[in-house]
């Protein structure tokens, strides 16, 4: 990879100098198609769609990346490892450096960048805000403590692998930063985000991405200090005054978007739930994500900051377990591309030609990291398993690192050698990060017993993660839909004494259940998250009893695939469907025309079995 990247501004440029370039070519050269020998195809025809991705290379790049990133994910499933490194080293294997079948990453910087807008938007939406409330102050005292300490340490090891002081400040500051996009998809898969470490974790990783503004903000300075880039860094730095009203002025912007949001996006939702479908409540949850992510990048945040704020805002709505089932195959598939740009962003080459000093740097991140982030942890009173969690998850380099060496390698202070070393690191760093996880979930349980501080009299508040809605002691229903069908079954399970819960997208008919302590979700009963959240783990049987059969049956799916031993009761319109519902999972399925036919027969026998023997003929035919 002799051409490093600079940045997605120069990515850009190169681009379009590119685009212009092959146009003008097109135009000139007689034996092409489109040039003026040749009629140009029709709008919207086959020809011309193929040549604006030939042209743009954003179609083949994608299908490289989605193909081979779903092989290789394939063979890693296949040896029981995680797919997140898989998609890494398929960066790797398609990247410039190595087989070269796409030419870089920059063509899919956008794509892959609002796979961690949908990521942190998510993890926002899942969010429970009071279990961070409890210790705030101890969760910023760990993030912010954990930062400086691993960036003092990591100055003099960068600069006694080779690198100058103000590059090595650089480099220090950057990899003291963790990858929040890799984390919060390992803790969100494993449903640990209400955990303790989860918490932790989650905490530290948002001190890391404020602290990213305060990084870029310094990149100019410590250039100016290092002499690198000339008139280019010449009165880059502002003065502290102006830096200090810039950054004023960026925070009361931040905190106008949170109050817009706040007031604007519930509201926006309640009134897409008032319809029967749910396409309106994914478009308008999706562009309220990105669009969040807009505003705070355009006030020098990171975009993922403002998704995670737009999550945590709609949070409190009874619509957040639908969004959340329904953003998320978009969200899996935009983070395969993200994982896989990074890969490509190894050049190996640099890895061997740099081999001692990757690995010296790769060991001292690992070890440095987990030790200080760890022990910040158990310094703010959480137990040795939490910390030795925490301290192992981020112990590896972060996306956002890679952010601060492209603006410090764009004026200068960090040579292309010294910035392709130090990508490389950090993206190694991020394929053993799974592997990381795995040992410390080996090795924690041995720390049950470390003590507290001895300047702490209690730990952290460590409560039992809150239990999905419609949890419940004994026996649980969980019923699908609430029209006649499912009020008659939610009779019968009272009577019987059984509880449960009621998955409904009727909001009215939600909201009128929570009024009378019935525990209601707001949701599709065949999105997974929303059966989660009524119970599905718990819950003894599942009666599906909405109309629509496709519904049903993607319910019984996905049920099935969450709690194996559930019983499943479907409803079904026609008898044909009774063998495709039973092989998506259903146990028992009632037929509404058999229902029908049985229920009209006993109706008919017990009517003519009332009536008497000796009543006249003419009776029977009256009005014919």
């Amino acid at each position: 990879m002799e051409s490093a990247p600079s940045g997605i501004r120069g990515r850009r440029r190169a681009a379009s100098l590119s685009d212009r370039g092959r146009a003008v070519q097109r135009e000139a050269d007689p034996a092409r198609p489109g040039s003026r020998r040749y009629p140009r195809a029709r709008v919207g025809s086959a020809p011309t769609i193929l040549a604006a991705g030939a042209a743009s290379g954003l179609v083949l790049d994608l299908l490289i990346v989605l193909m081979t990133a779903g092989v290789v994910a394939l063979v890693m499933s296949r040896l029981r490892l995680p797919v997140v490194p898989a998609y890494m080293i398929a960066g790797v294997l398609i990247g410039p450096g190595a087989l070269g079948l796409s030419s870089s990453a920059g063509s899919l910087d956008d794509l892959a960048r609002l796979a961690t807008v949908l990521l942190l938007f998510g993890i926002g939406l899942q969010l429970h805000l009071s279990a961070l409330r409890a210790a705030l102050v101890r969760y910023i005292l760990a993030g912010v403590g954990s930062g400086a300490a691993t960036t003092l340490i990591g100055w003099p090891i960068a600069m006694a692998l080779g690198l100058p002081a103000p590059a090595a400040l650089i480099a220090a500051m950057a990899l003291s930063l963790s990858s929040t996009a890799v984390i919060m998809q390992h803790l969100a898969l494993r449903r640990e985000l209400n955990r303790s470490h989860g918490r932790l974790a989650l905490a530290i990783l948002v001190v890391q991405d404020l602290a990213v503004l305060g990084m870029l903000a310094a990149v100019p300075v410590i250039g100016a200090w290092a002499g690198a880039g000339g008139s280019a860094t010449a009165g880059a730095g502002p003065g502290v005054g102006a830096f200090l009203v810039q950054s004023l002025g960026r925070l009361a912007g931040l905190a106008a978007v949170v109050i817009a949001t706040r007031w604007l996006l519930p509201a926006l939702l309640a009134e897409a739930t008032r319809g029967r479908g749910t396409d309106v409540l994914l478009v308008i949850a999706t562009a309220s994500a990105i669009g969040a992510a807009v505003v705070t990048q355009a006030l020098g945040f990171s975009a993922e900051l403002g998704a995670f704020l737009a999550g945590l805002t709609l949070a409190a709505s009874p619509a957040r377990h639908q969004i959340s089932g329904q953003i998320g195959p978009l969200r899996d598939l935009f983070v395969a591309v993200f994982f896989t740009t990074i890969g490509m962003r190894v050049a190996p080459g640099v890895l061997v030609d740099h081999a001692g000093v990757i690995a010296a740097a790769l060991a001292a991140l690992l070890l440095v990291k987990s030790v200080v982030i760890g022990l910040s942890c158990w310094a703010i009173g959480a137990g040795g398993v939490a910390s030795v969690l925490v301290g192992l998850m981020l112990a590896g380099g972060g996306e956002f690192s890679l952010l601060v060496f492209s603006a410090a390698e764009r004026i200068g202070v960090l040579s292309p050698t010294a910035f392709r070393v130090l990508v490389t690191v950090t993206v190694l760093s991020l394929i053993l990060t799974p592997l990381l996880i795995h040992a410390g979930r080996l090795w924690a349980p041995a720390t049950r017993a470390v003590p507290l501080p001895p300047w702490l009299r209690r730990g952290l508040a460590r409560p039992d993660p809150p239990e999905p809605e419609g949890a419940a002691a004994g026996r649980l229903v969980i019923i699908g839909g609430f029209g006649p069908v499912g009020r008659a079954v939610a009779e019968g399970l009272r009577q019987a004494g059984a509880r449960y819960s009621v998955a409904e997208l009727n909001p009215k008919t939600v909201q009128a259940l929570k009024s009378q302590g019935v525990r209601a979700i707001y949701g599709d009963v065949s999105n997974p998250h929303v059966l989660e959240t009524a119970g599905i783990h718990d819950a003894d049987a599942l009666v599906l009893t909405i109309p629509d059969e496709e519904s049903v049956l993607r319910a019984a799916q996905a049920a099935r695939r969450e709690h194996p031993g559930i019983l499943i009761v479907a409803r079904a319109t026609l008898a044909s469907r009774v063998t495709m519902a039973q092989s998506l999972g259903a146990d028992l399925v009632v037929v509404d025309e058999l229902a029908t036919a049985a229920a009209m027969r006993d109706l008919v026998v017990r009517r003519l079995a009332e009536r008497p023997e000796d009543r006249p003929a003419s009776a029977v035919g009256d009005g014919a």
